[in-house]
């Protein structure tokens, strides 16, 4: 019983440790926010947007940015498409970097999609992972920082 309940020990630290840190991270910045991300994934990064996976096409990202202005339109309402009917939603509050907003999880058979929706005094901030559950997305999102 000492050597099941000690193996099970190790292995839920080793999985633990393998997932959160042993990850090395490089710091995507600009003149308007700086975020980290892999280092192993690829990025790229603007103004108005920043993707970064193992492909940095917009569908395929492991994980996104996208931010806009108030008065863009087409853009908000992007951020406030309900696509997720069929999904079980949970959502409650978040501060990342001062900026306070909402953090949604939809769940569905094998998909697990977070997505955070920030308002700061000037923009509209939207993060969102690629449907897998990664317990690393977390240190992405909130190592964002605004430039002031």
């Amino acid at each position: 019983m000492k050597i099941i309940l000690f193996f099970n020990l190790f292995i839920s630290t080793y999985y633990f440790s393998q997932n959160n840190n042993d990850i090395e991270w490089n710091k995507y910045e600009n003149e308007f926010y700086s975020i980290n991300y892999p280092k192993e994934w690829k990025s790229k990064g603007s103004e108005y947007a920043f993707l970064t996976g193992e492909s940095i096409k917009f569908i395929e990202a492991g994980w996104i940015l996208i931010i806009s202005d108030f008065n863009n339109k087409e853009r908000i309402d992007f951020f406030f498409e309900d696509s997720f009917n069929d999904y079980k939603t949970t959502k409650r509050e978040i501060i990342v970097d001062g900026v306070k907003g909402n953090h949604f999880t939809h769940k569905k058979e094998n998909e697990f999609i977070e997505i955070l929706i920030l308002k700061s005094e000037s923009k509209w901030f939207k993060f969102q992972n690629n449907e897998i559950k990664d317990d690393n997305f977390k240190e992405f999102y909130t190592s964002f920082k605004l430039k002031k």
